[in-house]
């Protein structure tokens, strides 16, 4: 795991991904993320939820398009 500090408006670059802070307050860390249309996008909470199908049995999903 890295920790990188980072200011208001200042960006991590991770391959073609860019993770830029737009604002910060006590209470919470708001980020802005860009990445190409083609990178598929995943939340920790939905990788790390018990798996109800194998992997070969996922559903392909475009991305922006919602799961069902």
């Amino acid at each position: 795991m890295w920790i990188v500090e980072r200011g208001i408006d200042e960006a991590v670059i991770l391959d073609d991904v860019i993770v830029r802070v737009v604002s910060v307050s006590s209470e919470e860390i708001r980020l802005a993320i860009a990445s190409p249309d083609a990178t598929p996008r995943y939340r920790e909470v939905v990788l790390n939820r018990p798996r109800q199908h194998s992997d070969s049995e996922l559903p392909i999903v475009a991305p922006g398009a919602v799961p069902e």
